[in-house]
C-alpha cells in the first residue's frame, strides 16, 4: 500500500546508527505491515458478505442493495395516492350490496321518501322527539244553508275549555310517529265518526309548532248526500250505551267554519291567542290559541287549496272485534 511505502522510504532503518531507534522504526514498519493485512483481510470479508461480481459468491438472499432503491411490496408509494381496496371514496357515495346504512338526518329521509313515492299524498313515518299531532279535515265545496259553497274546517266542541278545536290529542308511549297520533286522536276525538287512511296523510301538507306539535292538512269529498253533523250526535249515544273508554267522549258536539269567513276576519295575521268567530250556522265559535295557531298557519301556506283531495265513503254501522263499543257506529272514510 502507499501508506507502506511512504513509511519505510522515510523512515528506513539504514538510515540511522541509533540501535535504539533502529528497534522503534523496525516495530513501526511491522505495525503498519499487520494493520495493513488486518485491513486487507476484512476488505475481502466485506466483498464477500456485500457481493463481488469477480467472485463466485452470490448476494445472501436475506440483504440486497437494491432494497434500498426499489420497495418492496408491503409499502408502495402508490398507495399513498391510490387508496387500497379496504377503503373506497365510492363506498360514501354508493353503499355496496352487504353494507349497513347508517339513518340519515330527518330531512334526508323525508326527501328519499317522497322521491321514491313520487306522489301527492305519501305518507312518512318516521321516528321523532314530538308530543302531539293532530288532524285539520277540510270539506271541499261544503252546501252552506244559506245557499253558499265553501270549504270549511271541522272543528269539535271540548266542554272543559268551553272553547272548539281540532281533533287533536297527546302522543301515546307506544307510539313512534306524527301519522299514527293523529289518526289515532282523530277517530277518538270525532267520536269514530272519522277513519281516515294513512295514504292521506302528507308530511308536506302539514303544520308544526317547534317541532313538536304537528297538524296534517287533509282535503276531503263528501259522498252523496254530504257529512252529516248529526252523525257526531248519535255516534255519542251509541258509545255511552257501549260504555266506550272516555277518550272516546272527550268532545261533545261539531261544527264547521268557512275558510274565506276566517281569512275575511283576519285569521291570516292571527299571532297567538284564541280566535273568534261565527261558524257556518252562524254560532258564535271560540277557537282554542293552539288550533288557531296551527291553522292560521296552515292557510298562510295555502294548503286547503294544495295536495290531493281525497273521496270519502260512508259506513253506516261500523263493526271492530278488537274494540266493540265502537260496534254500531257510522263511519266517513
Amino acid at each position: 500500500m502507499s501508506s507502506n511505502r511512504y513509511i519505510t522510504n522515510n523512515f528506513n532503518p539504514n538510515t540511522t546508527s541509533d540501535p535504539y531507534l533502529q528497534r522503534m522504526m523496525n516495530r513501526c514498519n511491522q505495525n503498519v505491515i499487520d494493520t495493513q493485512n488486518y485491513l486487507s483481510s476484512k476488505s475481502n470479508q466485506s466483498s464477500t458478505f456485500f457481493g463481488n461480481h469477480s467472485s463466485s459468491h452470490q448476494p445472501q438472499p436475506h440483504f440486497q442493495p437494491n432494497q434500498v432503491l426499489k420497495p418492496q411490496p408491503h409499502f408502495q408509494l402508490n398507495q399513498v395516492l391510490k387508496p387500497q381496496p379496504h377503503f373506497q371514496p365510492n363506498q360514501v357515495l354508493k353503499p355496496q350490496p352487504n353494507q349497513v346504512l347508517k339513518p340519515q338526518p330527518y330531512f334526508q329521509q323525508l326527501q328519499q321518501q317522497l322521491q321514491k313515492n313520487n306522489i301527492h299524498n305519501a305518507p312518512v313515518k318516521i321516528k321523532r322527539n314530538y308530543k302531539s299531532a293532530g288532524t285539520i279535515i277540510i270539506e271541499q265545496g261544503y252546501n252552506r244553508r244559506n245557499g253558499k259553497t265553501c270549504d270549511a274546517i271541522f272543528l269539535g266542541f271540548n266542554n272543559n275549555r268551553k272553547m272548539y278545536e281540532l281533533f287533536y290529542g297527546k302522543r301515546d308511549t307506544y307510539e313512534n310517529n306524527e301519522l299514527t297520533t293523529a289518526r289515532r286522536e282523530t277517530k277518538e276525538e270525532s267520536s269514530n265518526m272519522f277513519r281516515l287512511s294513512e295514504n292521506m296523510y302528507n308530511i308536506r301538507y302539514s303544520v308544526n309548532t317547534d317541532d313538536k306539535h304537528y297538524a296534517f292538512v287533509i282535503r276531503v269529498n263528501a259522498p252523496k248526500g254530504g257529512i252529516q253533523s248529526n252523525v257526531f250526535r248519535k255516534n255519542q249515544k251509541q258509545l255511552y250505551q257501549n260504555n266506550a273508554p272516555h277518550e272516546w267522549l272527550e268532545l261533545t258536539d261539531i261544527t264547521r267554519i268557512d275558510i274565506g269567513e276566517a281569512i275575511q276576519q283576519g285569521i291570516l295575521h292571527h299571532m297567538t291567542g284564541n280566535f273568534t268567530m261565527n261558524d257556518v250556522y252562524g254560532n258564535r265559535c271560540v277557537i282554542f290559541a293552539r288550533d288557531a295557531e296551527f291553522i292560521a298557519d296552515a292557510l298562510r301556506n295555502r294548503m286547503h287549496q294544495r295536495g290531493t283531495v281525497n273521496q270519502l265513503s260512508f259506513v253506516k254501522s261500523w263493526n271492530d272485534p278488537n274494540k266493540p263499543y265502537l260496534n254500531g257506529t257510522s263511519v266517513y272514510m
